[in-house]
């Protein structure tokens, strides 16, 4: 990709248990699995979030490049397109209820219903 060779690479600090998480520029995100193995999900996630993005109600990254295993990185690796949000923040589970929380537990519910009826074949995500 040398296009963004001169890009700024910076860490996201709320990477995941399963992928490193850098921001490539403004527009990318490159996902590197920490794990032996890692690289099942990152050919799943190429193969399946182009099938699945326009049948969900949520945005999905489109999948830029999938780099295979060299000397360099010892797992296949991906740079998606950014898709600008936040995490949901942490609370107390013993909270009262805040509308907040009712939103995303409905958004939650439509997305997981949309990915249930998703035509796809068994075993496939």
């Amino acid at each position: 990709m040398p296009a963004y060779a001169d890009a700024p690479v910076r860490r996201l600090a709320s990477s995941g248990s399963t992928n490193a998480l850098f921001r490539l520029g403004e527009e990318l995100l490159v996902r590197l699995p920490r794990q032996p193995g890692g690289s099942q999900t990152i050919s799943k996630e190429a193969t399946w979030l182009p099938v699945l993005g326009p049948l969900l109600p949520v945005s999905v990254p489109d999948v830029v490049a999938v780099f295979d295993p060299d000397c360099d990185y010892p797992e296949r690796w991906s740079v998606v397109r950014w898709i600008d949000g936040a995490s949901p923040e942490v609370v107390d589970p013993d909270t009262s209820v805040d509308p907040r929380r009712e939103d995303l537990a409905m958004n939650l519910a439509t997305f997981l219903d949309a990915l249930r009826q998703a035509d796809v074949p068994p075993g496939a995500v």
